[in-house]
């Protein structure tokens, strides 16, 4: 069998192996050749080397963790950001013209949607993906950063933990995906 008609069968291997997980991926990774065998969600999951840890977009050491749209929401919108930004009455909703009703509201209202409201307005655009320096929701809620306008969030709240800010700032990075 040739070189090139092995790889063929290696590489269907794969994309069986694939088709027939739902919980892991085994996606090639450009920079190495190697395959990713993390677990669904951007969870911890053994690599090609066998090594358990954080799954990363790149693969390099120093990538950002493959964070999801779905932990972004869940862990941080959900629990700090929903008491203001969910009813008509919501005065995050009112005064930011920002609803985030639920899960597809919020993504649909941040991704690629310039600032809006009293104090933000004309102020850029809410998540620009790839760009966490240049998204007013990051900016919002980092704790080294100044605001482009407006208070800090979550408004009249201690600031979010470290933790959740980098969740936010990750995701970003990560190209503020809808996964």
């Amino acid at each position: 069998m040739s070189m090139s008609s092995r790889c063929l069968v290696v590489l269907l291997g794969f994309v069986l192996i694939q088709a027939c997980s739902s919980s892991t991926s085994y996606a090639p990774d450009a920079t190495t050749g190697t395959f990713d065998t993390s677990t669904g969600g951007g969870g911890t999951g053994a690599d090609a080397s066998g090594e358990v840890g954080s799954s990363s977009v790149g693969g390099g050491p120093d990538a950002a963790p493959v964070v999801t749209f779905t932990q972004v929401y869940t862990t941080v919108i959900a629990r700090r950001c929903s008491p203001c930004h969910t009813t008509s009455s919501g005065m995050g909703v009112s005064l930011g013209h920002l609803d985030m009703t639920t899960q597809a509201a919020a993504f649909m209202n941040l991704v690629n949607v310039p600032a809006a409201g009293v104090e933000c307005s004309g102020k850029g655009t809410r998540v620009v993906p790839g760009k966490e320096d240049d998204s007013v929701m990051y900016l919002k809620i980092s704790l080294d950063d100044p605001t482009p306008c407006g208070a800090k969030m979550p408004l009249g709240l201690p600031a979010l933990p470290q933790e959740e800010a980098d969740l936010i700032e990750d995701w970003i990075k990560g190209g503020a995906q809808n996964n």
